[in-house]
Parts: C-alpha cells; sequence; structure tokens
C-alpha cells in the first residue's frame, strides 16, 4: 500500500446554495470566488503521521483565485469505523484547530490521521457563502517505530515536462515503514536530496522544493513529521537516479531511487473516466480505465491489464463495479460499469490498478456522487431553431434529470458557448437584470441558474449560424469538468425576413436517445416565431420527408398545423439512424432518430479509430459497443466480420469475427492493395448491424540529388509510390509542392505539380543564389496516397534542406574524367568496395546515402593518386536497403 504512486489532484466543489444575486460572473473585472479547490501531496497518510492540506477559493472555469478573499474553511471528514483519529493542527505552531484560516489566497493546515482505512477530507465555507470542494480521498498506511534510514518514494516513470508530480523523503524504520515522530511538526535542512546520476550527459535533470519549486541539483527541502516532499523535472528521455541523506547524519543514505522520463507522446499513468460524475441511484453508469497519450487514450496499447475498484466510506458500501477482476486494454481502454444501490452525496472513488508491462504510474482517484434519481445529471438548451436579424431569442439553460426534468432544487453555475460568430456581432442578455455581453466574453463568464433553470436571450446583427453549448463552470479535476455533464450543441441559424409571424419549423426534442425498431414514435413539430415562440396563428401545411427504411404516417407526408402545432408518426424494421426533414412555406429543420432492437441493452452500434490505414501495415482496429447514452459494457459477445472487397483480389487480410469483453473489442486489419474497402459487422439481435468504409494509402518517398551546385543543370528529385515495406506499387496521381526559401529572394522555381504515372514521379528544380531552400510535398485530398509526416491540415513532408555552395575548386585542377568503374559485392553484407577512375591527382569526397536522401557515410581522402583507387566502406550499422 505504501509503495503506491502519489497523484496531485486539482479538485473543486459542487453542491447546493441560494444565490441572492443573479447577475454573471465576468473575469474581465475583479470577481470573487464560488467554490474551494483542496490540494494535497500524496494521496496517503501514515498512521499517526500528518499531510499538508491546502485550500484554493477559485472562481469558475479556472479563473484566477481571489488573493484578497479571506475566511473560515470548515473542513468535512468522513472515514471508514477502522479510522481512529482525524483532525487538524496549525501549519506553523501544531496547536490543534477546527477551522483552517484563509488568505492571501490560500488556506493550509497539517492533517493528522490514526488508524486503518479509508478517509476523506473535504473543505466547507464556515459562512455558507461559497460552495464546498470535493473531497480528497485518504489511506492511512502502517508506520514504524523507530527511524534508523531514508527513502525515497514517488512516480518512478513520468513524462518530460510534466507540470507538477511530486516525490517524497520519508524517514523509515528498517522494514521501509515511514516514522511520523522521528520530526515533530514542521523541520527544514534536515535531509539533502541530489541528482547522483542521469543517463545522459549534460543532464537538464533537476530537483526542487515542492514548496518554491526552484530547479537544482540539489535541494534540502522543508517537511513535516518526517515527510519531505520534492519536484523532480526533466525535458529529456532518460533515466534519473536520486538519493535522499541525512544533513545531520543521524539517519543511513536511502539507496539509489530511479525515475525513467518518458516523452510527452509516451503513456506514464492511467485513470478511470465516465461521462457522468453524478449518477443517478440503481443506474448503471459506464467507466472506462484508460491510460494516456498525448492527453487521449494511447490507442497502440493492447498489453495493459486493468481493474477499477469503489471505495465507499460513508454508510454500508453499496457500490459495485463489473467485472471486478482484471481486464486488458482494448486500444487504450477497458470497459466496466458502475452502480450504487444507494445515495452517497458524500461520494464514491474509483480508483484505477495496473498490474503489466508497460507499467504506468499515477493513477487518478476518480470521485462519484450518487444522487437521488430526480437529481439534475446534465446540462439541457432550450432555444429556436431561427431567428431575426437584430431580434432577441430566448435561450434556457436547465439541469436535467436522467428522464430529461428540470431538478428545481439545483443551483449552480454553467459557462454558454458560442462558436460560429466570427464577427463578435452576437450579444447576450441577462432576462433578469438587463446586462449584456459579447459571446466572445460568454467563455469567460460563469452564470448562475435558480431553480434548476436560467433564462437568457441571444441576439444577432449578421446572418449567422451559432452553435449553443453549456457546461458546468466549476472544475473537478485534471479530466473532468463539473458535475453535471455537457449539454449536447444546439444550432440557432440568424436569418432576415420580410414580416413576423411564424417563419421556422422545429421539431421538438424527444426524451430519450434511441427507440425500439418496429414500433410507431411519434414526432411533435412546431411553428416557431423570430424569438422562438409557437405562432398559434400558423395553421398550413408541410411535408415530412424520412430517410432509410423509415415510413411516415400520415403515408404521404403531409402534416397539417393546428394552432403552430402539428403531429405525426415514424416506423423503422431497420437498426439504423434515420434524418427527419420537415419542409413548406417556413424555414426547414431536420432532426435524427436512431432505432433499435429490442433486447437487454438496446441498440449498439460500432466505431473504429482510423478512416485510413498505410498499405502494408497492419493496425489493430477498436470497436466500441455504443448504447443510449454510452459504452454498453455490460455486454460480452461476439459479432461476424466481412469484407466488401471493391477490387476482388483478396487484399484484405482480417479476421472473420470479433469478441466484445465489456462492450470493447479490436480487430487486427491489413492490405496490400491501395483502395478503400468497407468492413461489415453483423451482430446477434440485441446487437445489430453496421458497417463503415477504410482507406488503405501507399507511401510516397522522394529522393534528393546527390549534388547541387549554383546555375547548375535542373535537378531533380525523384518520388516513388511503394507499400510499408518499400516496394514498388504502379499508381497514378499527382503531388502538389512548393519552395521555402532561406533569403526569400525568389531565384528558385520547381514545377508546381508533380504527375505520379506507374508509381514515380520527377520534380525538376533550379536555383541561381547560394542558399539553403526547403521543397515541401503535399497529397491532394482524395487520393490513395501519405506522406510520412503528421497531418497539420495537409499531409506535408520536409523533402530537406538543399543547400546550394558555389564551386571553389581550381579549374586547371580539376580531373576531366571521373568514373566509378566497380562496386563489390552488389548487394554487399555487410562491406563494400568501390573502385574508382582518377584521371589526375585530386581531392576526393566520398560520400554515401539512403533512399531517402540521408547521408550515412562521408569520408574525404587528399591528394589521391592519378589511376584506379579503390575504396572500402564498412556497413556494419546500416540496415538492409538501397543506396547510392
Amino acid at each position: 500500500m505504501f509503495g503506491r504512486s502519489v497523484v496531485a489532484l486539482s479538485i473543486a466543489a459542487i453542491a447546493s446554495v441560494c444565490f441572492g444575486e443573479i447577475s454573471p460572473v465576468s473575469f474581465d473585472e475583479p470577481s470573487e470566488p464560488t467554490f474551494y479547490t483542496a490540494a494535497v501531496f500524496a494521496d496517503w497518510i501514515p498512521d499517526g503521521g500528518a499531510q499538508l492540506f491546502l485550500v484554493f477559493p477559485k472562481c469558475p472555469i479556472g479563473g484566477p483565485i481571489d488573493s484578497s478573499w479571506t475566511g473560515l474553511v470548515a473542513p468535512r471528514v468522513v472515514a471508514q469505523g477502522g479510522v481512529d483519529t482525524v483532525y487538524f493542527e496549525d501549519a506553523t505552531s501544531g496547536l490543534p484547530i477546527e477551522l483552517l484560516p484563509v488568505s492571501s489566497e490560500m488556506g493550509l493546515g497539517l492533517l493528522r490521521a490514526s488508524g486503518d482505512g479509508y478517509f476523506s477530507v473535504g473543505a466547507a465555507d464556515n459562512y455558507g457563502a461559497m460552495k464546498p470542494s470535493v473531497p480528497v480521498l485518504f489511506d492511512i498506511v502502517p508506520s514504524g517505530d523507530v527511524a534508523t534510514e531514508w527513502r525515497i518514494d514517488g512516480p518512478r516513470l513520468m513524462n518530460y515536462n510534466t507540470p507538477f508530480a511530486v516525490h517524497w523523503a520519508l524517514a523509515t524504520d528498517a522494514a521501509g515503514r515511514p516514522v511520523p515522530s522521528s520530526f515533530l511538526g514542521i523541520s527544514s535542512g534536515v535531509v539533502r536530496v541530489k541528482i547522483v546520476g542521469e543517463s545522459v550527459p549534460d543532464s537538464s535533470a533537476r530537483v526542487a522544493s515542492a514548496f518554491d519549486r526552484v530547479p537544482l541539483r540539489e535541494v534540502s527541502p522543508m517537511g513535516f513529521y518526517g515527510i519531505f516532499p520534492f519536484i523532480v523535472t526533466d525535458d529529456e528521455t532518460e533515466v534519473v537516479r536520486i538519493i535522499a541523506e541525512s544533513v545531520a547524519g543521524t539517519l543511513t543514505t536511502s539507496d539509489t531511487f530511479e525515475v525513467s522520463f518518458l516523452p510527452d507522446s509516451e503513456p506514464a499513468n492511467a485513470f478511470a473516466f465516465s461521462t457522468r460524475l453524478r449518477i443517478p441511484q440503481n443506474e448503471e453508469a459506464a467507466f472506462l480505465g484508460m491510460t494516456l497519450k498525448d492527453d487521449a487514450p494511447d490507442l497502440n496499447n493492447y498489453s495493459t491489464r486493468i481493474r477499477l475498484s469503489p471505495v465507499d466510506i460513508s454508510g454500508t458500501p453499496s457500490a459495485t463495479i463489473v467485472p471486478s477482476g482484471w481486464q486488458t486494454m482494448i486500444g487504450g481502454a477497458a470497459g466496466f460499469t458502475f452502480m450504487d444501490s444507494e445515495i452517497d452525496t458524500e461520494w464514491v472513488f474509483v480508483v484505477p490498478e495496473t498490474d503489466s508491462l508497460p507499467r504506468l504510474e499515477t493513477p487518478i482517484r476518480t470521485p462519484v456522487q450518487v444522487v437521488p434519481p430526480d437529481w439534475a445529471i446534465s446540462l439541457a438548451i432550450e432555444a429556436p431553431a431561427v431567428s431575426f436579424i437584430g431580434d432577441s431569442s430566448k435561450v434556457v439553460v436547465a439541469a436535467v434529470d436522467l428522464d430529461g426534468d428540470i431538478d428545481i432544487g439545483f443551483d449552480g453555475y454553467f459557462v454558454l458557448h458560442v462558436s460560429g460568430d466570427d464577427d463578435s456581432s452576437a450579444t447576450i442578455v441577462d432576462s433578469a437584470t438587463g446586462d449584456s455581453w459579447t459571446s466572445a466574453a460568454s467563455e469567460w463568464m460563469a452564470i448562475p441558474m435558480v431553480g434548476g433553470r436560467r433564462a437568457l436571450y441571444l441576439c444577432d446583427s449578421n446572418e449567422d449560424d451559432i452553435e449553443l453549448s453549456a457546461s458546468d463552470a466549476e472544475e473537478i479535476g485534471p479530466f473532468d469538468t463539473g458535475l453535471l455533464a455537457d449539454s449536447p450543441e444546439y444550432l440557432l441559424s440568424f436569418e432576415s425576413f420580410a414580416s413576423g409571424g411564424a417563419v421556422s419549423y422545429r421539431f421538438e426534442e424527444l426524451s430519450d436517445d434511441a427507440f425500439a425498431a418496429g414500433e410507431p414514435l411519434s414526432i411533435t413539430v412546431t411553428a416557431r416565431t423570430g424569438p422562438g415562440e409557437i405562432d398559434e396563428t400558423f395553421d398550413l401545411t408541410a411535408a415530412i420527408g424520412a430517410g432509410g427504411a423509415a415510413i411516415t404516417d400520415p403515408i404521404d407526408g403531409i402534416i397539417a398545423f393546428d394552432r403552430g402545432i402539428a403531429t405525426f408518426e415514424v416506423m423503422d424494421d431497420s437498426t439504423e439512424e434515420v434524418d427527419l426533414i420537415v419542409s413548406g412555406p417556413l424555414f426547414s429543420d431536420t432532426t435524427n432518430i436512431r432505432f433499435i432492437r429490442a433486447g437487454e441493452g438496446g441498440i449498439l452500434a460500432y466505431s473504429q479509430d482510423y478512416e485510413w490505414i498505410p498499405m502494408g501495415a497492419e493496425r489493430n482496429l477498436r470497436m466500441v459497443i455504443f448504447g443510449s447514452h454510452f459504452i454498453e459494457t455490460w455486454y460480452n459477445g461476439g459479432a461476424a466480420i466481412s469484407i466488401d472487397d471493391p477490387n476482388s483480389n483478396g487484399s484484405v487480410d482480417a479476421p472473420d469475427s470479433i469478441y466484445f469483453t465489456s462492450g470493447l473489442g479490436y480487430i487486427t486489419l491489413s492490405n496490400s492493395d491501395a483502395e478503400c474497402f468497407t468492413i461489415i459487422v453483423d451482430g446477434d439481435p440485441d446487437v445489430g448491424s453496421t458497417s463503415f468504409s477504410i482507406e488503405s494509402r501507399a507511401l510516397v518517398t522522394p529522393t534528393l540529388p546527390l549534388v547541387v551546385e549554383v546555375g547548375a543543370s535542373v535537378d531533380s528529385i525523384v518520388f516513388d509510390v511503394t507499400d510499408t515495406a518499400f516496394a514498388a506499387y504502379p499508381a497514378s496521381g499527382t503531388l502538389d509542392v512548393r519552395i521555402e526559401e532561406q533569403f526569400d529572394n525568389s531565384t528558385s522555381t520547381c514545377d508546381g505539380e508533380v504527375i505520379i504515372v506507374d508509381g514515380r514521379g520527377v520534380m525538376t528544380m533550379e536555383d541561381s543564389e547560394a542558399e539553403s531552400v526547403w521543397v515541401y510535398a503535399t497529397v491532394p485530398d482524395e487520393q490513395l496516397f501519405y506522406m510520412d509526416a503528421e497531418q497539420t491540415g495537409e499531409w506535408e513532408y520536409l523533402v530537406g534542406g538543399l543547400e546550394y555552395v558555389p564551386c571553389a575548386v581550381d579549374e586547371a585542377a580539376k580531373p576531366l574524367d571521373f568514373a566509378i568503374l566497380r562496386a563489390f559485392p552488389n548487394p554487399f553484407n555487410p562491406s563494400l568496395s568501390v573502385n574508382i577512375a582518377n584521371p589526375a591527382v585530386a581531392d576526393i569526397d566520398l560520400s554515401v546515402y539512403n533512399i531517402r536522401g540521408k547521408r550515412v557515410f562521408d569520408r574525404k581522402y587528399p591528394n589521391r593518386p592519378a589511376g584506379n583507387c579503390v575504396f572500402r566502406i564498412e556497413g556494419d550499422d546500416l540496415p538492409s536497403g538501397v543506396y547510392f
């Protein structure tokens, strides 16, 4: 238990509080904090020891800490039965305190605990003006009796440039258990932490005190009750060795502690993720145990095993996670189902564990709040589909429960996101106070709602299509924002109209995301005015169109409006998504409906991680089974796989079936032909069927000219089309090319387009100045080629810096004739002899290039005599391939 790694959480609070003032909070002006954030250095505490507990008064959505705010914080503690004592001490005097004073941006105290088990601590405002923090979960670990040595603990794997990860030096007994009584209260200058080895010369590795964070080669961190936190930093891929030693020589120096720094793109941590942090009682919620790579799931991780465990410390533990054992990662994720039969508003914590390679550190404990079914769990937006330019449209943001009903008891903050308004011509008006602000400023405003809803007005002076969404304003942690799930995006169009009255149709929101196939579904359409109200005078007809195999009633698709409202029915026997459109004299509206087969979990759809794969390469293709809300982690079963190969040449290699574990599965896929093919997935009646297309693309590889001179004849760059093994592929197409010059003097010229015929294309270029130029080649859209580069809008490949150097060789000393008589053996393995006919005494520069134009061998031979010269090249370090 004690060796588990640490994570420093930045988590904030969500709880109900009444607001007397409902005007928005703007970060453009000084704003008061609305909730607390609690932070600690480690998620454990030694039995009888202490941990530093920090509290910050925070403004919403990552806003500034209010340094002028002062107050008293009342700690809220929930503990298991085995925990004997939890209390706070003043960090400087060591006297017991019941309230933490907060001033000068933060409050702090020493948290003391003893016993065995888990406990959580949150921070509540003593005055009731601010929301409490989400509690932090602690684990009490056994402690020793007499300190004999130092020990270092913390994450052994880290991504470099990681902003915050804490290690600590500990005073421990001979068994490695912490001894908190070794140093009473806050101690300083009793331990020295220093770097004693790095794997990279001139390493950038440094250590720093966790309090001042000044990077040095060695530090003497301040500590408390035998725990001395410090930070390790680096920006290189390497292994750093660290020791802790006693300044006074009273304790044995620690063993060397190694920290391996990985690139930012390599996964070094795991966490539990859910789309909802508020879960209704007795409702299943899907969780994913995930590994990160570039802040996203590591799609190449198919080996790490992970399990999630609930820690419920309030009342009788009632939370369950299925499956309860180890699950192997599928594309960096493993599926689990969470459910709690009791209401646990004091939080349940989901803890991930891993036990196999690649080893993962810093597991993050995700807090979950189990609430009554009628409590709010997500945000919703109600607004018109079309509005007049210059008129105000009513936008209502509400906190809704699982059934979509408004939770009138919810009070909290939200942020309204407005996108698509490029010139910031949209204005938002507060319905209660009349205050207004621009759509650009809305990204930095916390808007309170009272009674579970808030009405705003939105107006625009241009014909804009604006997307609206709402999110919880209060941060929870590094990966989760707010307890309420974000609202779906809502499209509002501003148009010009000649007169008032009804201007657009609107489909009324449906209560669910998916509906049973083969059963009629009632749909309501309304005729709306510019401000979004129903026009009760509208009594015309409109036409309904349905996609896929859906049929409508009335069957002719003509619906009649009565007092601005019309209804019809739609039914589909297939499991598919269907687009519905209503059109007529008003602006049309569309909606999307998903039909599912009857069964335990309803419709299950599939998704893939790749839109294309390199020709000849294998890719693990992850498939996820989605239900009406999230991944159907209850599902374990198979589905048949078939391939629609347009060339029917059998080039696609894929299994004929896939098995899903907790809603996740994968297949290994490859194709040896550049083409677009379709994967068809057919499951059992509870699963349904789906299909998706994937492209296989050939690789375009450039070969650079070997010798380039100013003013020389036209030089050429050859582009070859191959598979991933560099076998030629006879394809045809085009490439776009451009040149960037070192001096921007417009002396470089090249063909703007390269035509590829039978797998090869040639680009010609020349330059009249001595300079370096860079040539870029781009694959146009809709071609089954790719280049070995990252996608940045287009596929670009930096062909290279071609350096034009003036020739300074004496004309009289130039050889008049020059030839390579023989290169043997060919192919070489592992050495090569080159026989050169040299007509006169000359300096010879012998270079070898690989197929990408990179120089892999270079040696100068001055004053070589005339005649045949034999040179030997050793290729032990060169891989197999073609060389020039």
